[in-house]
């Protein structure tokens, strides 16, 4: 017999934090409500779980509603996450490694310039893991080495390492040496009067047979801070702005009323989250653009020109703002770069081919909410002469219009012989070699064209025009196709 409409009680569930996320679940396993720090709900006289998920993390609880107009409060403890920060009340955090990385990010190590600090942490979480500090440093956009990670502070017994590095505002590389896997880099700009903060955690690396163990960039945590207020694990923005960041990698959007509030009216003492929550307001169905306007006005007052915000800026056309003319320094966020892509599309001259963001396009590395950048292979493909993008989607159709076995062919063919494919070509390879199975599903009649095909494989690689271009001519070279 089912119940009576008037049979309710209500269900008041609070989270520790506003950015996690709460799904209220009937006896039946359905899903009736979800919400983001809090959540009210009217509901029939009966037993529910409330699910509390943060980051990747989630705990569920039982609850019953048992009396007739009563109201229940559900209140949940802070639910404990992976990151590499070593935030209070997460999983990977030691207390050992904790006061360290606060204490270090009040010295300054290594003093290269004026203005602004980056500050570098790398730890080892598993307590079965030896340590010794690992090969990691700190560059200009030219290359030029400016710190390195043993030229701080370090206790290999307690399985940590930091340095601060005092720099001039601008845009510089974290690299990490990961051995036979090669040397990647991640971006951090460096502002007047903040600090940068990048965490690194160990993390297994396979190729093939062959094991590494190396600081991970894809799971790395950034934040900021006012000069001289240090890394702070307790904060309460700290912790939102890591539950922002996995959000983003996770496609799902945490930005709560309150948080919103904040980013209107300029209380929030973390940039960086203000940068992610920007990016998860665009992710909306219907983006408030006004609300990201304010969020931008209010960033670009605090940092001044920074590349994450030439994306946002570029990405949402907004015109109370002097127009973005290039983008010559490489962003932070893996969502930015696609923002830069998109909008070289539309105007070439906005990313120059010559420029520091021009020149890591062939070798991007997917994955993560952060830009990595693989070393040492993208100067094997830049070729003599600029290839024009009518001649590549040429080359792209003639490769669109090759049957799945003779394409399989071609590709053995290429992949054994001496010249390497950088990371833009092998993508290429792999976007067309998807259409072609995808083609051989469909018949005659309903099969793209192949000028179609082409374009859309263009249209769905992550990077600038003339980037793409050069990959697929030289690409074309190498598989004896001109």
């Amino acid at each position: 017999m089912s119940k009576l409409p008037s049979e309710t009680g209500t269900l008041a569930i609070s989270a520790a934090d506003e950015a996690s996320e709460i799904f209220l679940i009937d006896a039946s396993l359905r899903r009736i409500a979800s919400g983001l720090g809090k959540l009210e709900r009217e509901v029939p006289l009966g037993v529910y779980k409330v699910r509390f998920r943060s980051g990747a993390s989630q705990e569920d609880r039982l609850v019953e509603v048992a009396e007739l107009g009563a109201r229940v409060t559900v209140e949940s403890p802070p639910v404990w996450f992976r990151t590499a920060a070593p935030i209070d009340e997460t999983l990977t955090t030691h207390e050992y490694q904790q006061a360290p990385a606060s204490a270090t990010s009040l010295s300054v190590h290594v003093d290269a310039g004026r203005g602004g600090e980056l500050f570098l942490f790398v730890r080892e979480e598993d307590d079965s893991q030896p340590f010794a500090v690992p090969g990691v440093t700190i560059h200009a956009l030219d290359s030029t080495e400016l710190a390195q990670l043993d030229a701080g502070e370090s206790i290999d017994d307690d399985r940590w390492a930091g340095i601060n590095v005092r720099l001039d505002p601008g845009t510089y590389s974290v690299r990490v040496a990961s051995g036979q896997l090669g040397e990647y880099e991640m971006f951090a700009t460096v502002s007047q009067g903040w600090q940068t903060q990048v965490f690194l955690v160990m993390e297994d690396f396979w190729k093939e047979h062959e094991h590494v163990r190396a600081p991970s960039l894809r799971s790395a945590s950034m934040l900021m801070a006012h000069q001289g207020q240090g890394f702070q694990p307790t904060s309460r923005t700290v912790r939102l702005a890591e539950l922002a960041r996995q959000a983003l990698s996770q496609g799902r959007n945490v930005i709560s009323s309150e948080l919103m509030n904040e980013l209107l009216h300029d209380k929030f003492m973390d940039p960086m989250l203000g940068i992610i929550a920007a990016h998860l307001l665009r992710r909306r169905h219907r983006p408030d653009r006004d609300l990201l306007r304010v969020v931008t006005g209010n960033l670009l007052g605090m940092l001044g020109e920074h590349p994450d915000l030439q994306a946002l800026l570029v990405a949402t056309k907004d015109r109370s703002h002097p127009p973005i003319e290039v983008v010559e320094r490489p962003p932070s966020l893996r969502s930015s770069w696609a923002d830069i892509v998109r909008a070289s599309r539309r105007r070439a001259t906005l990313v120059p081919p010559d420029s520091p963001v021009g020149r890591i396009a062939q070798e991007v590395v997917a994955g993560g909410p952060w830009l990595i950048h693989r070393l040492g292979k993208q100067e094997r493909s830049i070729l003599s002469e600029k290839p024009s993008m009518a001649e590549a989607m040429r080359v792209v159709e003639q490769l669109a219009s090759l049957d799945a076995d003779r394409f399989t062919e071609v590709v053995r063919q290429t992949e054994s012989g001496e010249e390497t494919l950088s990371g833009l070509e092998r993508s290429v390879l792999s976007a067309t070699m998807s259409h072609a199975r995808v083609r051989e599903l469909h018949s005659a009649k309903e099969a793209k064209s192949a000028r179609a095909r082409a374009r859309q494989i263009v249209g769905d690689l992550s990077a600038p025009s003339y980037s793409i271009a050069n990959a697929v001519i030289s690409l074309a070279n190498k598989m004896d196709l001109r």
